[in-house]
């Protein structure tokens, strides 16, 4: 599957990727890369796309009241 969002946040504190998508193989995290890239390598897989939504891979927010 791969995972389209407007925004993927890299966590280093400086970068934001537009136009790039993740592949999920299973349950991680097998590419990072430019949407039509990813697209053109893996033909057969679904594209979710998430339009006004920023993808932040590893975030855990432990913060409960």
């Amino acid at each position: 599957m791969i995972l389209n969002p407007d925004k993927i946040i890299t966590g280093d504190g400086k970068t934001v990727l537009e136009n790039y998508a993740v592949r999920i193989e299973g349950d991680r995290i097998a590419q990072i890369a430019p949407l039509d890239a990813l697209c053109r390598m893996f033909p057969e897989e679904a594209v979710e796309t998430y339009k006004g939504c920023s993808l932040l891979p590893g975030l855990c927010d432990m913060h409960t009241h």
